[in-house]
């Protein structure tokens, strides 16, 4: 019986550190070397459509070198392409610049993006968002979603902040040193 349970133990325990390494995996190939451009890495069409046309350069490899991606400081959704969810973000470790507004966009993960300053991603569909690991968000504008509470306390850099037009609950204290323009519904 107990070595029934060992076996057992071990065999969670590999199934667990394999897991680990397959999700850890694709970080550190895309930090590492090339990406293609991809289902598997940028799953939702419209957006591995414009990551393609915008950023594939000559000769247009269907892949993305660390030079690539690395020289990308702005991306720009555009309103015809209807992207909905934009899984690759994180392989542009430079960003500083994303206007993904007037998507369909219900989620987005920022944490890769250190270097974001300029963040429009307005007129979305947005019911949560994690900013705390954008230290240089300046502008940020996520007016129009479905968000019902926004923590920029990491963000003591913003400027510029719009929240209008969604059913807010609760908002985080700003940093009380920062000058910050408020859009809101409870400012005129």
């Amino acid at each position: 019986r107990t070595m029934m349970n060992t076996l057992k133990k071990m065999a969670v325990s590999a199934v667990a550190a394999l897991a680990g390494v397959m999700m850890v995996a694709p970080t550190a190939m895309a930090a590492n070397g090339t990406i293609p451009i991809d289902a598997a890495h940028f799953p939702d069409t419209a957006f591995r459509v414009r990551i393609a046309q915008e950023f594939d350069s000559y000769p247009k490899d269907g892949k993305l070198t660390i030079a690539e991606r690395n020289a990308v400081t702005e991306i720009r959704g555009g309103d015809s392409y209807e992207i909905k969810f934009a899984k690759g973000i994180g392989y542009f470790p430079t960003l500083e610049n994303l206007y993904l507004y007037n998507q369909l966009l219900t989620s987005i993960d920022l944490s890769h993006n250190a270097k974001l300053q300029n963040l429009n991603l307005s007129r979305n569909k947005l019911t949560k968002i994690d900013l705390s690991r954008n230290p240089e968000l300046r502008d940020l504008d996520l007016s129009s979603n479905k968000l019902i509470s926004i923590n920029v306390s990491k963000n003591t850099k913003l400027t510029e902040f719009d929240f209008q037009s969604n059913p807010l609950l609760w908002i985080s204290s700003i940093a009380p040193a920062v000058n910050v323009d408020i859009y809101s519904p409870f400012t005129d």
